[in-house]
């Protein structure tokens, strides 16, 4: 997709890829070659055209469900009727706006994505799931009735559709349509701005019967939503969903690898609105700005921008700074990269790096300790262990709990912070072995070349002096010391030149001729010079008189040129040899000293976090298992309460049976009632006339 990101808005207008004879007013879409997706839109539908379940179903058949079991079931219908409606929509972005617009307006399939980013792999896996919803209502079916149906399991294609590789597409398909929603929606702003075609085109697709007047904004920001819709229709099914079950379990799972999924599309788009700010950001500063990292390094512009490093978070806080002529309020930008923290400023709409007190305001997240300033609640201590360039940075947050989010945002970026690229204990020597080989057979090549040409200057001495016994091998008046090899070698140009000199000299004096002034030579500091190469006595050497100074000047005369042959070549070679001996060995203190050495601080740092986390750990675990006896002790509470609800509704029951045979007896006794009262106004009415007649 960074192609797509990169893709400048091309205007449509009436002189671009369109022929010139092509008007506006000659776009002409026909909604009758769209009847073969109109009937697949209607298969879809068919069969949830009713708004509810309970609806769709017969009554007759529906009284054998309880309200609970009812809800249910119209949730599932209302999931699988929604996404009907989506995968509608998606295929009129594919079968209408994308084929029109590539055909009719020849619109490329770059511009395309821009406007539909991954809408075609977005339909792919709707239709799946769309799929199995209903070949689950076909299985569900009564047998003999084709709209009698219960679905009693769909926990299991919940688990499917947001697990395995369908969730990684998902997530990327999502990720990437709906980071690019607002490019998507400018973009098609800027068409309908810049080409009248366009224009055209839209009012002419929004007038089809089929698109039911659905624009290109509002599709947008529908298939941005869909995914946000799941998680509460799946809450509804939990809810109508019998608890301990089966089918509640994978519901649950289900609803928890959506959240995920979720989650991880809303990851990727604040990474994606993140790499966008910091690019927005790098284009604000300065073109040529650079300044010195922590440890040492350069840093530039265009740094922000390099390899992985990403934009963790941001904000304006102040910078306290101890220096005394910066005391004061100084607010600073400060972005928290993957590796590093930058500090900047603005200035005349445009930012800088921030130059305050001295410091480097490019801090590496290696070695990075962050402190609470136990006397202010919204202050915080950066301190860089670093032992290049250590040091402690104030900073004034506007709360406490912009502290704490400071706080573990950094803490989070220096525990994940790319560690520098080490070379383990045994690559160092082979990588030092092969630098020191090289330098081995360059400096053998020069040693060759310097021989030979030593062997033809003795060639040509010996041709034009007569001189055939000389040993090349043994006029070297030089062996390797590591010691000072630069200084050894000036000297040893000196002497070079002073022996050239001098034999010129001796030349001249044998062939009866005075020197001339100019080419008069010191003795003493050539003799010096001869001691400080060769080791021998210098002041024994040249006294007058002396047989070792004749003997040298003998020496010196008789081999003429082989001195300024032999001399200056092999030493040469053996200096080049002593340069890259001691190369090789500040290369392997360079990488010896290279290596990160361990900080005391830092470790008892990070030490002191560990410890933290394991105490933090031991309580999480201590309330866990409080928690559990909780939920042990209320669920020994809930089936004490409910065998007590079982025996109270036995009781009741009882209650009832005998209340209804109370009242039965008494329904008798009130039938019976009027007949006694009757007997006995009879026998009253006996009695007085027997007691009259006895009177």
């Amino acid at each position: 997709m960074e192609e797509i990101d990169s893709v400048r808005f091309k205007p449509l207008l009436e002189d671009s890829n369109v022929p010139s004879t092509y008007s506006a007013d000659t776009i002409n879409i026909d909604d009758g070659c769209y009847n073969a997706l109109r009937e697949d839109l209607e298969a879809d539908a068919r069969d949830f055209e009713a708004p509810t379940w309970s609806l769709a179903v017969d009554q007759q058949y529906l009284k054998e469900y309880s309200k609970e079991h009812i809800k249910r079931q119209d949730v599932i219908h209302e999931l699988i009727q929604t996404e009907i409606n989506h995968v509608r929509m998606l295929k009129l972005v594919l079968g209408v706006y994308v084929r029109e617009l590539r055909e009719t307006l020849q619109m490329d399939e770059m511009q395309l994505e821009r406007l539909f980013p991954q809408v075609d792999n977005l339909l792919q896996l709707h239709q799946l799931f769309l799929s199995r919803l209903k070949q689950q209502r076909i299985e569900s079916l009564e047998p003999g009735s084709t709209q009698n149906y219960c679905i009693h399991s769909i926990g299991d294609i919940l688990i499917t559709q947001f697990s395995g590789q369908i969730r990684d597409r998902m997530q990327h398909c999502y990720g990437v349509f709906c980071s690019h929603h607002t490019d998507a929606v400018n973009f098609y702003k800027d068409l309908m701005q810049n080409s009248k075609k366009f224009q055209s085109f839209i009012r002419k697709i929004c007038q089809l019967s089929i698109m039911r007047r659905l624009g290109i904004p509002e599709i947008i920001l529908l298939i941005t939503q869909r995914i946000t819709k799941y998680p509460v229709l799946f809450e509804r099914v939990i809810k109508y969903t019998e608890v301990d079950s089966e089918e509640h379990r994978n519901l649950v799972q289900g609803l928890e690898l959506l959240k995920d999924t979720i989650s991880q599309v809303n990851t990727h788009v604040d990474e994606f609105e993140k790499a966008a700010r910091l690019r927005d950001l790098s284009s604000k500063l300065e073109p040529k700005s650079q300044v010195k990292t922590t440890h040492g390094r350069v840093f530039r512009r265009e740094d922000m921008l390099q390899g992985e490093r990403r934009l963790l978070h941001e904000g304006v806080l102040n910078w306290r700074l101890t220096s005394n002529k910066s005391k004061g309020d100084h607010y600073v930008l400060v972005l928290l990269l993957s590796d590093v923290l930058l500090l900047l400023q603005e200035k005349d709409q445009r930012l800088t790096f921030a130059s305050l007190d001295g410091k480097p305001v490019v801090i590496s997240l290696l070695k990075l300790i962050v402190r609470e300033v136990a006397h202010d609640e919204k202050a915080l201590f950066l301190i860089s262990a670093s032992s290049d360039n250590p040091g402690m940075y104030e900073f004034q947050t506007s709360s406490g709990e912009e502290r704490k989010t400071w706080k573990e945002h950094i803490w989070t970026a220096v525990e994940r912070c790319p560690e520098e690229e080490k070379e383990e204990p045994e690559e160092l020597p082979e990588r030092i072995w092969n630098f020191q080989k090289e330098l081995c057979m360059h400096d053998a090549l020069i040693e060759q070349l310097l021989t030979e040409k030593q062997s033809l200057f003795s060639s040509f001495t010996a041709y034009g002096t007569g001189v055939t016994d000389i040993s090349p091998s043994e006029r070297h008046l030089l062996r390797g010391n590591v010691a000072e090899p630069l200084q050894g070698e000036q000297l040893l140009a000196g002497v070079v030149k002073d022996v050239e000199i001098l034999q010129n000299t001796l030349v001249t004096c044998e062939q009866g001729q005075t020197p001339s002034s100019g080419e008069g030579i010191d003795l003493v500091p050539l003799s010096k010079r001869l001691g400080a190469l060769t080791g021998f006595d210098s002041d024994a050497c040249m006294q007058p008189g002396s047989k070792r100074s004749f003997q040298l000047f003998r020496d010196i005369s008789t081999n003429e040129s082989l001195i300024s042959s032999s001399v200056p070549f092999p030493p040469q070679s053996v200096f080049q040899q002593q340069e890259s001996h001691i190369e090789v060995q500040h290369a392997t203190i360079e990488e010896l000293m290279s290596r990160p050495r361990g900080n005391t601080l830092l470790e008892k740092e990070k030490q002191r976090n560990l410890e933290k986390q394991r105490e933090e750990l031991v309580n999480f675990q201590r309330l866990q298992n409080q928690h559990r006896q909780e939920q042990v002790q209320w669920e020994q509470e809930r089936e004490r309460q409910r065998v007590q609800a079982e025996v109270r509704e036995m009781e009741l029951r009882d209650r009832e049976l005998e209340c209804s045979k109370q009242e039965k007896n008494l329904a008798e006794d009130k039938q019976e009632l009027p007949v006694q009262v009757h007997i006995i106004k009879k026998v009253f009415v006996i009695t007085i006339f027997v007691f009259s007649y006895l009177l």
